[in-house]
């Protein structure tokens, strides 16, 4: 599920250059309201991400696990 204002990128600019890379969401998993993830990410199965939470390029965050923040943190 990916909520009201998310965002997922595929693409960001580093040193004037384009990178590029996917980002996949997994069966089941939910990316909180306005909340991000960048290029080169994975969320597991049944992942959660919080609200105005942030995913970091190259992250990848096991099934069935639950995560807040900027940048994200294991949740308790």
């Amino acid at each position: 599920m990916i909520n009201r204002g998310a965002v997922i990128e595929t693409h960001l600019f580093h040193d004037r250059l384009m990178r590029l890379g996917p980002s996949v969401i997994g069966r089941g998993a939910t990316l909180g309201p306005h909340s991000a993830v960048f290029p080169d990410t994975e969320l597991g199965d049944g992942c959660s991400v919080g609200a105005r939470s942030f995913v970091m390029r190259g992250e990848h965050l096991p099934e069935h696990t639950r995560w807040h923040g900027a940048p994200v943190v294991a949740a308790g």
